[in-house]
C-alpha cells in the first residue's frame, strides 16, 4: 500500500535561498515574508514584483520542487518451524541470513555449533561461519579449535574487528594477558562485548577502578565482582539486584560475600541460605571461604552450611 499528500510551501526554505542568493531586489522579498504570514498574500505581493518574480522562478523554485518517497515493505519469510524444517531436509535451501537465524532457535550450543558448521559448507567464504562457530567452541571449552576457526574468519576478512575481539577472549582464556589487551584495543568499536571483554580483563588485572568504568551500567556477576573487589559493596549490591540473573546460586553467593564484608549479618545470611539452597555444592566452598572465616563458629552459619 502506499498514500500520496502533499506537503505545505516551503517558506522557510524559500526564505534561506533567497537571503543567499544573488537577487538583486532580495531584500524586498524578505520583507515581504516578514510582513506577511498568510501564504496566499506573500504569493500574491510577490507576484506584482515581475522582474523579481522571473528571476525567482528561474533561480529559486525550481530547487524547492523535490518530491520524498517513503516505501513501507513487509518481508514475509519463513517461520520459524519452517526454517527449522528445511534446516533438517535441505539447508542449502536457506539463504545467508536465514541460516544464522536457525542458530538463534535453539539453546543447545552444539546444535548452534551444527548449524554453524553447515554454514561453513554452503558459504564457505562467509567470514561469519567460521567466527560463529569458533564462538561456540569457545563456550563448550574447545579453545584452540575456536583459536583455529577464527583464524579461517581472519582470512576472509582480514580487518574486521569483530573476530579481532573474539581473539582476544582466546588469549585472556589462555591468561595471556597483554595479547590479549592488544586485541581488545584494536577491536575498539566492535560493540559494547569489547568493554565487557576489558572490564574482565582489567579484574584479573587487579585493576578495578578502570574494570568498573568498562563495565558501565552493566548488570552482570563481573561487573558485582568489580564493585566488590573495589571495596564498593553497596554498588556491588546494586549491580546484583538489577542483574536478569540475580536469582542464580553464584550472584546470591556473592551478595552473601557483600553482606559479610559490610558486616551486615541479615543480607549475609538470607543471600547465602538461598545460593545454597539453589546449588547444594556450594556448601562445600562456604564451608572454606575464608570470606566467612569470621563467622564458621556463628550458630546460624552452621544452621545453613551444613
Amino acid at each position: 500500500t502506499y498514500q500520496v499528500k502533499e506537503t505545505a510551501e516551503d517558506w522557510d526554505g524559500f526564505k534561506n535561498l533567497m537571503a543567499n542568493s544573488n537577487i538583486a531586489d532580495k531584500d524586498l522579498v524578505l520583507r515581504v515574508l516578514s510582513m506577511y504570514s498568510d501564504p496566499d498574500q506573500r504569493e500574491k505581493e510577490i507576484k506584482n514584483m515581475a522582474k523579481v518574480y522571473l528571476e525567482i522562478a528561474d533561480q529559486i523554485l525550481p530547487k524547492l520542487r523535490r518530491s520524498i518517497m517513503t516505501v513501507n515493505v513487509d518481508n514475509i519469510g519463513y517461520s520459524d518451524e519452517e526454517i527449522t524444517n528445511i534446516f533438517n531436509t535441505k539447508p542449502d535451501s536457506l539463504k545467508p541470513e536465514e541460516l544464522l537465524y536457525a542458530a538463534t532457535l535453539t539453546n543447545d550450543n552444539k546444535q548452534k555449533l551444527n548449524v554453524y558448521n553447515k554454514f561453513m559448507e554452503i558459504y564457505p567464504n562467509d567470514w561469519r561461519g567460521p567466527n560463529n562457530a569458533g564462538a561456540m567452541n569457545v563456550l563448550l571449552g574447545n579453545i584452540d579449535k575456536a583459536k583455529e576457526l577464527f583464524d579461517k574468519a581472519k582470512q576472509k576478512d582480514e580487518n574486521n574487528i569483530i573476530i579481532e575481539n573474539n581473539f582476544g577472549v582466546v588469549d585472556l582464556l589462555q591468561g595471556n594477558m597483554e595479547k590479549a589487551e592488544e586485541h581488545f584495543v584494536a577491536a575498539s568499536g566492535a560493540g559494547d562485548e569489547v568493554n565487557y571483554n576489558m572490564g574482565i580483563l582489567k579484574v584479573k588485572q587487579g585493576d578495578y577502578n578502570s574494570a568498573i568504568t568498562y563495565f558501565g551500567n552493566s548488570c552482570s556477576f563481573d561487573a558485582a565482582l568489580a564493585k566488590l573487589l573495589n571495596q564498593d559493596y553497596d554498588g556491588s549490591i546494586k549491580t546484583i539486584d538489577c542483574s536478569s540473573n540475580k536469582d542464580e546460586a553464584m550472584m546470591f553467593y556473592l551478595k552473601a560475600v557483600n553482606g559479610a564484608r559490610k558486616a551486615d549479618t541479615e543480607i549475609m545470611y538470607n543471600s547465602l541460605r538461598l545460593a545454597l539452597e539453589k546449588d547444594a555444592s556450594l556448601n562445600k566452598l562456604a564451608k572454606s571461604d575464608m570470606e566467612f572465616s569470621k563467622y564458621f563458629n556463628d550458630d546460624t552459619f552452621k544452621s545453613i552450611v551444613k
